[in-house]
């Protein structure tokens, strides 16, 4: 069942509290991201029965918490909260987002979101069961986010998250990750959405039903950034799917310094081609590669937080292993079983890091 319709008596959170309205503190960033470590995975296979989110540090109230479990989950009592289906394969980690105050919250016809005054967060999961077109069924998500969005103002996707349920089964003759990109890019087009403004993405398959998408808007376009090892997604020939994947490998923020600056679901494909077909070792040092190539071209340091999606739980320690130098032994990563987009792929990284230290003379 749908949550309760948005009304203009949202809660808001920091509005006028002398706490957070301190003339000589200095301001946040428009958005912030926190990671806690959770103590019991009861927090993160339940989230609705978590506890509150930790303390932030400055004056910033929280504007969205992501957590990880057995089966998406939207409570109705606070649609800053969300949690994914998807199944933690080490220690949980929470995401908690954060934005300067006021934070206003709601609901919207079935879309929950939390609106701060530079970004918006938003949330939308619709039934797939039965005969349900997946093609149409994206379609009907992004152009009722992207709609309800630009109505609150923040007209500009800069990250969104797609979670999909049976991802490499056939639907109306395509593999559901391909008709996911047909009423994706349907949604955009409908919308004006041009290549040079889409967001940073990733799209990946879960045993939890339905479809989730999530996203954070801005009141500003980000600037897209593309790998030099890899044809952008939207320039995919047609031997991927009858329409390509739309979405940006990297966005920086339209704010000063840029951060936190996101970098999209990446794998080991170069060019348009996937390469060291179901072989995690090398499938991961192409993945990294792509990622140092991604950071260069962006001037961007190494990542702060980094997601990994793997097919195979049994691939974990390898993993693990694998990455611990690439990302220095004090970054938070958070370990998901998931299926990754292209049934060959054992892996996907995503990350979000802030601009390069400026150089010293």
């Amino acid at each position: 069942m749908d949550p309760q319709p948005y009304s203009e008596n949202a809660v808001a959170y920091g509005d006028g509290d002398p706490a957070l309205c301190v003339a000589d503190r200095p301001l946040p960033p428009p958005l912030g991201l926190s990671i806690a470590r959770l103590t019991g995975a009861a927090d993160a296979a339940q989230p609705e029965r978590g506890g509150p989110p930790g303390p932030l540090t400055g004056p910033a109230t929280l504007l969205a918490q992501v957590d990880y479990g057995a089966a998406h989950c939207r409570p109705v009592s606070d649609p800053r909260r969300l949690g994914v289906g998807l199944t933690p394969l080490a220690p949980p980690l929470r995401e908690l987002w954060h934005s300067p105050p006021p934070v206003v919250t709601g609901w919207a016809q079935g879309i929950g979101f939390a609106q701060g005054p530079e970004v918006l967060f938003a949330h939308l999961l619709l039934d797939d069961s039965g005969d349900a077109d997946l093609a149409q069924l994206t379609l009907t998500a992004y152009t009722r986010l992207l709609a309800f969005t630009l109505a609150r103002g923040f007209p500009h996707p800069l990250r969104m998250w797609n979670f999909l349920s049976r991802i490499h089964a056939r639907d109306g003759g395509l593999e559901r990750y391909q008709a996911f990109c047909v009423g994706r890019e349907r949604a955009f087009a409908l919308t004006g959405l041009a290549p040079a403004r889409f967001p940073a993405a990733t799209a990946v398959g879960t045993d939890a039903p339905g479809l989730l998408v999530y996203l954070l808007a801005g009141r500003a376009p980000g600037v897209a950034v593309e790998n030099p090892r890899q044809v952008s997604a939207y320039r995919y020939p047609p031997r991927y799917g009858p329409r390509p994947p739309s979405f940006a490998r990297a966005l920086r923020p339209p704010w000063p310094n840029s951060s936190p600056f996101f970098i999209s679901g990446t794998a080991s494909v170069v060019g348009h081609r996937s390469l060291h077909p179901g072989a995690l070792g090398p499938q991961l040092h192409e993945t990294l590669a792509n990622l140092d190539a991604l950071l260069a071209a962006a001037a961007a340091a190494r990542p702060a937080f980094l997601k990994v999606f793997l097919r195979d739980p049994r691939h974990l320690a390898q993993t693990r292993a694998g990455l611990r130098d690439w990302a220095g032994p004090g970054t938070p990563v958070l370990y998901l079983q998931a299926e990754v987009c292209r049934a060959e792929l054992q892996i996907e990284i995503e990350g979000v890091c802030g601009p390069a230290p400026e150089a010293s003379e």
